[in-house]
This record gives structure tokens, sequence and C-alpha cells, in this order.
């Protein structure tokens, strides 16, 4: 969401009163309703890797849900000790910022298609594929808070953070 400055910018804005004559009833409803802060609820769709990958967003952040095993450092861990001795590691899944790339190099010269990429360059691969962290699914990153956009950069950064976090925001 913006303010009227950012008309045509793929942002949700109020309505300017016309030269003339007042809003519409329903257009003050929903400008009322549009202010910065206002709903910044993000709905994230969750993808099975399994039945679809990211091809149209190569080289994009998303979230990835990565399952696996760990060897628990507390003894008091929920759930352990397992119910079978000779298992000595915890099952985890969790959500992991990634990017997916329909190719990757690895450090060490492996080659790989079609997998996700953490920050510390660990290569993980749909589930189904062999890995020890496969991804379940994915989900496309939400966009920033109160707009349609996955990014902004210099003075249009600082704008949208004016207004967002309004007027008393610290910095330059």
């Amino acid at each position: 969401m913006g303010d009227e400055g950012y008309i045509g910018n793929e942002m949700i804005t109020p309505f300017r009163k016309p030269e003339g004559r007042e809003l519409l009833d329903w257009q003050k409803e929903f400008n009322a309703e549009v202010k910065p802060g206002v709903d910044m609820d993000a709905v994230v769709e969750w993808v099975d890797a399994r039945e679809r990958l990211p091809r149209d967003r190569d080289g994009w952040p998303v979230a990835a849900a990565i399952t696996g095993f760990y060897p628990p450092d507390d003894p008091e861990a929920p759930g352990y000790p397992p119910d079978d001795p000779q298992d000595t590691e915890l099952e985890f899944w969790l959500v992991r910022p990634m990017y997916f790339t329909s190719h990757h190099i690895a450090d060490d010269g492996t080659e790989y298609h079609d997998c996700f990429v953490d920050s510390d360059s660990i290569v993980r691969l749909p589930y189904g594929r062999p890995c020890d962290e496969p991804v379940t699914h994915w989900a496309a990153l939400p966009t920033l808070p109160g707009m349609t956009v996955h990014g902004v950069l210099g003075e249009e950064a600082r704008t949208a953070l004016r207004n967002i976090l309004g007027e008393g925001m610290p910095g330059k």
C-alpha cells in the first residue's frame, strides 16, 4: 500500500479527490481502510516439490520446507530417547530461505539440475531424489509489506519505508 504518490506503481493506493466533486461513499470507505500497516498479512501458497518446481522463478528466492534427521545435542530434547534404541537421530521439518535454480555447479564441481540452494551454498534436491535434506514443499516469498514487489532500491526504498513505518524513521 502506498500514498497517492504511488498511483500507477503497482501498489494499492487511495483515491484522489477529483476536481470539482467529492469522492463517492465507497471510495471514502476504501480510503479509510487503505492506510500503511492496515493489512500486512502475507498469504503463502505451498507447492509440493514432487508435483511442481518453480521453473518460472529460476534464481529467485523461495521459502523451502526441508526434512531430514539430526543428532540431538540435548538428551532431554522432545522425542529423545527415540522409541527404537538403534535410532540415534531425530527427524526435523523446517522452513529455510533458498533460491531455486535449474542449473547449479557446486564448489566441488558437482553439477546439479532443478535444485534449491541456501545461503551457505548447500544444495538440496526435491523430495524423492537422493538427498540427505530434501525439499518437500516450496513457496514464493511474500512481497514487501504493503507492496506488490519483492524489492525496492535507493530513494524508492526510503519512501516505501517511510510510508510503512511513518515519518519518525531514523536514518539519513
